[in-house]
């Protein structure tokens, strides 16, 4: 039954791809600070003009790792038009999708040969899990740090559901391989020696010339001795 668990998790961590994943928001009003702010043509202002957080963009974990166009939000497109700098125009390509495809690609691995017998198994459960913890801190830290370099005011990267919770199944199915392996059975060839059988005790030799001595009887008293011989008498 243990071994079911490690590719129970690695699979969850899997399907967790399919979960929003990242999302990217602005600060309205820092966004139009940066942009010398947004011309407002009439002599009114726009009444429904976005304001505050505005998500520009969220993507799940397969698209990340497809490569799929993921188009900005209406409002940051609303806003992106009107401040006439920024044009929402084809999605690039996320940075650090090569980690993820290999984050995704190890869930799936793992789930085929967590099944393999004996230690084989748990313990390429155990690297599967290792690596997919690894390959999905690199995405985080890529992204992060692209967005970072980029210094746009106002941005934030913010990893979803879908990131924490394939980050925990792998955590998990590393943990229950390691579990399965230190509760493993010691191997036969390592298992330790039976105890010395006892040599067989011989049985007792007779005295010589004579008959054995009578055995006593089980919970009784030693016979008595056998009577000495009677001299024949004299002769008259």
């Amino acid at each position: 039954m243990k071994r079911l668990f490690s590719p129970a998790f690695l699979a969850l961590a899997a399907i967790c791809f399919f979960l929003p994943f990242v999302s990217i928001s602005c600060n309205a009003s820092a966004l139009q600070e940066g942009l010398g702010g947004l011309p407002v043509p009439g002599p009114t202002p726009i009444p429904d003009l976005p304001t505050g957080e505005v998500e520009i963009v969220s993507a799940t974990g397969w698209e990340i790792v497809s490569g799929a166009e993921v188009e900005p939000s209406e409002e940051f497109a609303d806003l992106a038009e009107l401040g006439g700098e920024v044009t929402p125009s084809e999605s690039e390509e996320f940075p650090g999708r090569i980690y993820a495809i290999l984050a995704f690609a190890i869930a799936i691995l793992g789930v085929g040969v967590s099944f393999l017998r004996d230690r084989i198994g748990a313990i390429s459960a155990l690297v599967a899990g290792i690596l997919g913890v690894l390959f999905l801190f690199l995405l985080r830290t890529s992204i992060s740090s692209d967005f970072g370099q980029a210094g746009l005011v106002g941005f934030e990267v913010s990893f979803e559901l879908g990131w924490w919770l394939s980050l925990l199944f792998f955590v998990a199915a590393a943990g229950f391989a390691g579990w399965a392996i230190a509760s493993a059975r010691t191997p036969p060839e390592y298992a330790a020696p039976p105890p010395p059988v006892p040599p067989p005790v011989p049985p007792p030799v007779p005295p010589p010339g004579g008959a054995p001595p009578p055995a006593t009887p089980p919970g009784g008293a030693p016979p008595p001795p056998p009577a000495a011989p009677q001299e024949p008498p004299p002769p008259a």
